[in-house]
């Protein structure tokens, strides 16, 4: 294995991800004693919704960027995934405006109403991550995906502990959630910038467009297979939380 790029990268990567859920694991006595069963099962809730939306944060155009042919398509491609990320984000920000209060009561999760505008913020977090995760596998910066895993644990449970010891509960946990998006995001679109300076110098329409014919059958297939898996894994905590309240849901996590 030491002599085998492939394993050390798989090693490397997997290693990223068993610190940052060890880092959880460790965590986990502290921050179930600084937030009730109610706090955690209205951040479930949210989780759940995040979970569904963000099946189409980049309508699969990110699963894209690694097998790109040419470095410019790559780019393009990630250009528009973060442009595809913000007018969803617009969308859904406009839907909770209108209709919040009314998914809030069918599933009886009143308590997440004073949270609702994080959705569309984390939504726009977890789509440019999604993005530039995958930027970086094609990169092969694997070691930068690693750190960024530890990172991102490390800042969401800082958060949760941090704002939890002084009584700032449950927001804590969803602004938790959005330090660990913003600290993934934060690592890779510096390195981006640092070895690519005229990603940020160069923008086409017609590329773009381009790029978005060339792969449109991710968004036309795949995308909707994606929103089936979300669905089947985040749909029974909503439902759960419809019949038998937050409070319910907060124990079962």
């Amino acid at each position: 294995m030491k002599s085998n790029i492939f394993f050390q990268n798989i090693a490397v990567v997997a290693g990223g991800n068993v610190t940052a859920k060890l880092i959880g694991i460790i965590a986990a006595p502290i921050i179930t004693r600084l937030y009730t069963p109610q706090d955690y099962g209205v951040f479930s809730v949210f989780l759940s919704v995040i979970g569904i939306m963000g099946s189409l944060n980049t309508l699969r155009y990110a699963v894209t960027i690694p097998i790109a042919k040419e470095e410019k398509l790559a780019d393009n491609i990630l250009k528009l995934c973060f442009l595809i990320t913000l007018s969803l984000s617009i969308v859904w920000f406009i839907g909770i405006a209108l209709f919040g209060n009314f998914f809030t009561a069918q599933f009886s999760a009143e308590q997440l109403q004073p949270f609702l505008w994080l959705i569309p913020v984390v939504f726009i977090g977890s789509g440019f991550y999604e993005a530039l995760n995958n930027w970086a596998v094609r990169a092969r910066k694997f070691r930068l995906l690693t750190r960024t895993k530890v990172s991102q644990g490390v800042s969401s449970v800082g958060v949760k502990i941090g704002l939890g010891t002084i009584g700032i509960t449950p927001l804590g946990l969803f602004l938790g959630q959005v330090a660990q998006e913003a600290a993934g995001i934060a690592s890779l679109f510096s390195k981006l910038v640092q070895l690519n300076p005229a990603f940020l110098k160069s923008f086409s329409w017609s590329e773009i467009k381009y790029a978005a014919k060339r792969y449109k059958k991710f968004p036309l297939v795949q995308s909707w297979s994606q929103l089936l898996l979300a669905l089947g894994a985040q749909l029974p905590v909503l439902l759960i939380g419809a019949f038998y309240g937050v409070e319910v849901v907060g124990v079962l996590d």
